[in-house]
């Protein structure tokens, strides 16, 4: 009975062992699981952190990427329009370059013209009226003694006649230098004096469009204003063959006055002429010097249009004054 007893005790001390390295063997296979799947979580988590980075560095790289490609076509686009508008200012500087020396040159060879005309009226003209005049007074002293009264008579005639034409010589070359009528009358009188000497000269019809009333302007810009028209018309009678001759004058507001003069002539390629050619450098630079507009139209068979607008208000550079006798005649 004692051995059956100790067998049984054995077996129930076996069977508590058993259970207990069970129930270890099964915490141990619960703590190992837990595990495995808080390892898995982890790696998962890391994994998904990774490609978000991944995906994060791959937009930044692509941006910067875009951000530069901008920034170098930026550079580019402003590189071309650098260099475009460099060729454009190096071609008006030569451009004007040209023009200024051309004007230059026209200026002078125009001061030369006029001094040579001049020289030309004083010596052959005024010359030959004055030594007339001095012929017919020798004539009358030697004379005056025994000489019927009627011959002296003719011959003081005469010679009244001969200073008559020097008078008129020397009133034509004043007008040609500073035309008294401008500071007297006003441009208004004197652009009309100079449409009927034009008409007279050239055998042109000339229709005038002037204002009832003289304009209150400064003296330079009149002056300017009055060399401007008298260079055109004389372009028109040298050259154009025009049969209708328009010049007008009129106040487009209370600040700006407009000279046109329209012809029905020949006219030119603007395009193909020179702005030396027929004065057009002298008019141009002329406006300029009164902060005004100068614009010419012409086309060859179509007559030639010629638009002056100034402000009233600015005083014209004292060079206008300075050039006067230039481009009165060319």
């Amino acid at each position: 009975i004692a051995g059956v007893e100790t067998r049984i005790q054995g077996k129930r001390y076996t069977d508590r062992i058993r259970d207990r390295i069970l129930g270890l063997n099964a915490g141990l296979a619960a703590e190992g699981q837990i595990s495995f799947a808080r390892s898995i979580g982890h790696v998962e988590r890391t994994r998904w952190v990774v490609a978000i980075l991944a995906a994060g560095a791959l937009a930044l790289i692509a941006i910067l990427f875009l951000v530069l490609e901008r920034q170098i076509r930026l550079r580019e686009q402003v590189a071309g329009l650098l260099q475009g508008e460099n060729h454009r200012l190096d071609a008006l500087v030569r451009e004007r370059t040209t023009e200024l020396s051309d004007l230059a040159t026209y200026l002078t060879n125009v001061r030369e013209a006029e001094k040579a005309r001049l020289a030309r009226e004083l010596h052959d003209e005024l010359g030959s009226l004055l030594t007339a005049a001095k012929m017919e007074s020798g004539w009358i002293a030697r004379k005056l003694g025994d000489a019927p009264v009627a011959a002296c008579l003719e011959r003081l005639a005469r010679l009244d006649k001969v200073l008559d034409a020097g008078i008129a010589l020397k009133r034509r070359i004043i007008d040609d230098l500073r035309p008294p009528l401008l500071e007297m009358l006003g441009l208004v009188s004197a652009l009309r004096d100079l449409g009927e000497e034009f008409s007279r000269d050239a055998n042109e019809a000339l229709n005038l469009e002037l204002p009832a009333a003289d304009v209150d302007l400064d003296p330079t810009l009149a002056l300017a204003i009055f060399r401007i028209a008298q260079e055109a018309l004389t372009n028109i009678r040298k050259h154009a063959r025009a049969r209708q001759v328009n010049l007008s004058l009129r106040l487009v507001d209370k600040h700006r006055l407009e000279l046109t003069i329209a012809d029905d002539g020949l006219g030119f390629q603007t395009g193909q002429t020179r702005w030396g050619h027929h004065g057009l450098a002298g008019m141009k630079h002329r406006v300029q010097m009164c902060a005004g507009e100068f614009t010419l139209a012409s086309r060859p068979g179509a007559g030639t249009r010629i638009v002056v607008r100034v402000p009233i208000t600015a005083a014209a550079a004292p060079e206008i004054a300075d050039q006067e006798g230039i481009a009165c005649r060319t």
